[in-house]
């Protein structure tokens, strides 16, 4: 399950380059003062609170018009027939209610890692950072968001080839794929919270013996990097929930369409045990 593993890599410290150990470079010539870890706390929380709000709240702005969009898009398309149709638009409101969800996990935890990361790699003050992602959210909202809502727009003139028939699929296959979604959606966000779980303690424990061990890093910034998994451990959960259910959304309509409803849920127990199994992989 690729959305999930990267909890997994989240925790352990030494393939995670990006999260807590980006300050492997610089630690290697010096430590870091108290004033400097102080910042790079601050920086990240303030950041990640920053994130959450904005990202989260741009993206509760923007659904209504997206999620009309899109509907009056697949409703008035005449590259898919009368069944995918009505598979979308069943699927579609399962889809819009993970969408903030998604936005206030993910940005809070890039907000965390990305204002660590610029107190600590940068000569920027806290209010630089903070301004810096001001603006980039600011981007998103004006520009980014409404640039998609615009392609959106569009889907509703899509047209099959000349001399093709709109895509389409059968009443039969329609059902399926709707309740292998549903099914997928709930075994693959509980699973996947579930697994998180049991494996966050072993794979907590290891990465704190890492960071700990690590002689390269002096104690601040040892402590520094212990503080940021602290932050990071419990956003494993819900990013597992949300993740999960999103992709057993989607893999359950693929595979119930498919291969059958049957085959589809084999195919969640079977991606549940290999994200087990990479968990326990990695905990070792």
């Amino acid at each position: 399950m690729q959305i999930n593993n990267s909890i997994a890599l989240n925790l352990q410290v030494p393939n995670n380059p990006q999260a807590i150990n980006t300050m492997e470079s610089e630690s290697e010539e010096k430590d870091i003062s108290i004033g400097e870890a102080l910042k790079s706390i601050v920086a990240g929380i303030s950041d990640g609170f920053i994130s959450l709000v904005g990202y989260t709240g741009s993206t509760l702005y923007h659904l209504p018009k997206a999620t009309y969009e899109l509907a009056e898009g697949i409703i008035k398309t005449k590259a898919i027939g009368p069944n995918l149709k009505a598979l979308c638009l069943a699927l579609l409101p399962l889809a819009v209610a993970l969408t903030p969800a998604l936005a206030a996990v993910g940005s809070t935890t890039y907000g965390i890692v990305k204002g660590f990361e610029e107190a600590l790699k940068t000569d920027k003050s806290i209010k630089e950072i903070l301004k810096e992602e001001v603006n980039n959210i600011n981007k998103f909202h004006n520009e980014k968001a409404k640039e998609a809502i615009e392609y959106l727009e569009k889907l509703q003139d899509l047209k099959p080839d000349e001399g093709e028939k709109p895509v389409d699929i059968r009443i039969i296959e329609t059902l399926k794929a709707l309740i292998s979604a549903v099914i997928g959606m709930g075994l693959d966000s509980v699973g996947a919270t579930a697994i998180t779980a049991l494996n966050l303690p072993q794979l907590t424990i290891k990465s704190i013996k890492e960071i700990i061990k690590d002689t390269k890093n002096k104690p601040i910034l040892r402590g520094l990097q212990l503080l940021l998994l602290s932050l990071l451990v419990p956003l494993s959960l819900p990013l597992s929930l949300v993740g999960g259910a999103a992709y057993g959304l989607y893999n359950g309509a693929k595979e119930g369409y498919q291969e059958g409803i049957l085959q589809a849920i084999s195919k969640n127990f079977s991606d549940l045990q290999n994200y087990n199994k990479f968990l326990k992989e990695i905990a070792k």
